[in-house]
């Protein structure tokens, strides 16, 4: 994941995930070895940072580290690592809703590979255990855990969106929640159908609407 490539430029808009909220940030400047951004929260040193950045009709998910923080010009910087982890999504996965429902999960063996969800044995599905989702997307969703779930890890989800979907998926990021013991897992969905995902999709537009009526 971090062999892909992004192009970045100074005063590109960048959409930071921090604290399960989204913020837009830019890039102020670039250096060798990192980059600079205007950002209105605080970052922890040494903390992941994830973000979305856009490059022409291309979407990526990148993870970086906070390595420090300046002032200039009464603006507040945090210096960023350039991303150890970049993941190209789709437009149509992009979107991401922030909400927090439950769901059951699952490990599967480490000495396997998954192709898709009809390879999981139907025991699996007896042994799940309850997380809370933090987001979900078309291409994935991000779930707290009491267990650290590595990266490259199979998971199987099953989830209520209106109707039980099982979903099988990869880590592909673990992170130490700030204010608990537990971890944050993001997760990839592996040979998700269309069907499925248009589901999901349908599911996170519905719900979108709903809490834009209910703040209003």
């Amino acid at each position: 994941m971090a062999d892909i490539k992004i192009k970045m430029s100074i005063n590109q808009k960048i959409e930071v995930i921090n604290h399960n909220k989204k913020y837009n940030c830019r890039i102020q400047d670039i250096k060798e070895n990192c980059f600079l951004i205007d950002a209105p929260f605080l970052l922890l040193h040494d903390s992941d940072l994830e973000f979305l950045i856009s490059n022409g009709d291309e979407v990526f998910d990148c993870s970086s580290k906070i390595i420090g923080y300046k002032k200039e010009n009464n603006i507040n910087l945090s210096i960023v690592s350039m991303p150890y982890s970049v993941m190209k999504v789709q437009r149509r996965e992009y979107y991401r809703l922030i909400i927090a429902k439950p769901i059951k999960y699952g490990l599967l063996p480490l000495e396997k590979h998954y192709k898709s969800i009809h390879d999981i044995p139907i025991e699996v599905f007896s042994k799940l255990k309850t997380s809370i989702t933090i987001d979900i997307s078309g291409g994935g969703i991000k779930i707290i855990t009491s267990e650290n779930i590595a990266a490259g890890r199979y998971v199987i989800l099953e989830m209520d969106i209106g109707e039980i979907v099982d979903l099988l998926a990869v880590s592909i990021r673990c992170e130490k929640d700030e204010n608990s013991e537990k971890y944050r897992i993001s997760l990839k969905y592996v040979k998700l159908d269309n069907r499925t995902r248009d589901k999901i999709i349908k599911y996170i537009f519905m719900k979108s609407r709903e809490l834009i009526k209910a703040n209003k």
